[in-house]
């Protein structure tokens, strides 16, 4: 009877034994850290249980995008839209308050010293941690404080009503075309994708084509989507330097008569960071988040069924293959440090006639 007994709690203790092991040895594939860290930060944030997430897209999409990693790691995950711009006026406001409340923020290429500056971005171990960084070296900032979350590939929308077949733009030239002038083009206001493609262009070259595009007396507009919704109406008829999923996503899907395609001979893209905060609340939760944004694919197919979200950086992931072959830009670090500090974006905006 006791040997019985005796046998009973050994393999009662065995059984809990395995269960422990392999709940702590499931070491994803894209984690190539030491186990003893990443069973850490899961522990940590098992315990902290909430993450808060300032960022886009639409919380309406949280469940595609944070539900598996809420079901894996049981941390709830608290979403809250804002844009680029008002998630880094906030971060900036709370560390002069000295008051913390957000793990992980959207960020813009340029924003990212600034916020470095005032030591209120942590710096994770992304390249030793994570084996995206391995396949993809320009993911991580160089300071190693924040990393490419998704890509916006900039072209050109136009609407298939008005704009004949064979008149449609193919190259950054075309959209000079007399017959797209007197505010029948219709272009952002912040000039990202110009911005970006005088890293390729030069300056010299890329004040000039503006200066032409400001000739051609276009509307303008600071919202993407509105600029879109002008498209698919008929109000312009092209726009160069429109986000891809837009058009695609929210209007040509729908039934507008809107399309998208990239402008040779090098498509822009416009790259969405996220940082997680030096005071974040629950950091073993966003330090988790953020490492598993940057290596699961889970994240990304999440995105992508939240409409079209992609990261053209990432070998494989949804959508890349659309840009199999297109000479891609993405916003490069040390040149968004550059034209925040020199100002090309005023520069640019002062050429085209804004300012």
């Amino acid at each position: 009877m006791k040997s019985a007994l005796l046998s009973g709690v050994l393999f009662f203790m065995a059984l809990l034994l395995g269960t422990y092991s392999t709940a702590f040895a499931q070491v994803p594939d894209w984690w190539i850290g030491p186990k003893d860290e990443y069973e850490s930060l899961v522990k940590g944030a098992k315990k902290e249980g909430q993450l808060v997430l300032w960022s886009h897209p639409d919380p309406v999409c949280t469940p595609l995008i944070a539900g598996p990693f809420e079901q894996k790691y049981g941390v709830k995950v608290e979403h809250v839209e804002y844009t680029t711009a008002q998630i880094v006026q906030r971060i900036l406001l709370e560390g002069v308050a000295g008051m913390y409340s957000v793990d992980v923020g959207n960020l813009s290429v340029h924003h990212v010293p600034r916020l470095e500056q005032r030591k209120l971005l942590k710096q994770l171990n992304y390249r030793e941690n994570v084996t995206t960084y391995k396949k993809v070296p320009k993911m991580v900032s160089p300071h190693s404080t924040a990393f490419v979350s998704w890509t916006s590939p900039r072209g050109l929308a136009w609407n298939t009503n008005k704009v004949p077949k064979d008149k449609v733009p193919d190259s950054y030239e075309d959209v000079l075309n007399p017959m797209f002038a007197d505010r029948k083009i219709s272009v952002d206001t912040d000039l990202k994708e110009y911005i970006i493609l005088a890293h390729r262009w030069g300056m010299e070259k890329t004040e000039q084509y503006v200066k032409r595009l400001g000739d051609m007396k276009p509307k303008f507009h600071p919202n993407n989507t509105v600029i879109t919704q002008m498209v698919a109406a008929g109000e312009a008829i092209i726009a160069p330097g429109v986000i891809r999923r837009i058009p695609l996503m929210e209007f040509k899907n729908k039934g507008a008569p809107i399309d998208w395609k990239p402008l040779k001979p090098i498509v822009p893209v416009d790259t969405l960071l996220m940082g997680v905060m030096a005071n974040a609340p629950h950091p073993n939760a966003a330090a988790l988040w953020a490492y598993w944004a940057m290596g699961a694919p889970d994240f990304l197919q999440g995105m992508d069924k939240c409409g079209g979200y992609l990261n053209v950086m990432v070998p494989g992931a949804p959508n890349a293959d659309a840009f199999q072959g297109w000479d891609l830009e993405p916003f490069d670090w040390e040149w968004g440090v550059r034209a925040a500090k020199e100002g090309f974006g005023e520069k640019f905006r002062k050429i085209i006639g804004l300012e």
